[in-house]
């Protein structure tokens, strides 16, 4: 999607709606609005909107992206360190030591 059209799209609905349709989580969307410069809605925006209330909503700012520049959503790769579901401390030490020992137990589920 564009930028122009991601801007639309955080100021028509709540990220967690946006995220749930692309099939990403929510900090996705926000990571991406804010690598791209692209304002996102204030924390109680969303319930000010159902409250019936005056809402602002932020122009794009076109100073260092193009509005039509591309913009690809992704779930961030695990950052190294991290112990991530399904992985135990024991296995993070075995990385350290053994790289290719911990892929073939990675493609083995383990």
């Amino acid at each position: 999607m564009t930028r122009a059209e991601l801007h639309r799209l955080v100021w028509s609905k709540p990220m967690t709606e946006l995220a749930r349709l692309y099939g990403v989580r929510d900090q996705h969307v926000a990571q991406a609005c804010d690598a791209h410069d692209i304002a996102r809605p204030r924390a109680g925006h969303w319930q000010r909107v159902e409250h019936g209330k005056t809402v602002e909503t932020a122009a794009l700012d076109n100073k260092n992206y193009s509005p039509e520049a591309i913009i690809i959503i992704e779930p961030s790769v695990g950052r190294p360190g991290r112990v991530t579901r399904g992985q135990t401390m024991r296995h993070l030490k075995d990385v350290r030591h053994d790289p290719l020992k911990a892929d073939a137990g990675i493609a083995a589920g383990k």
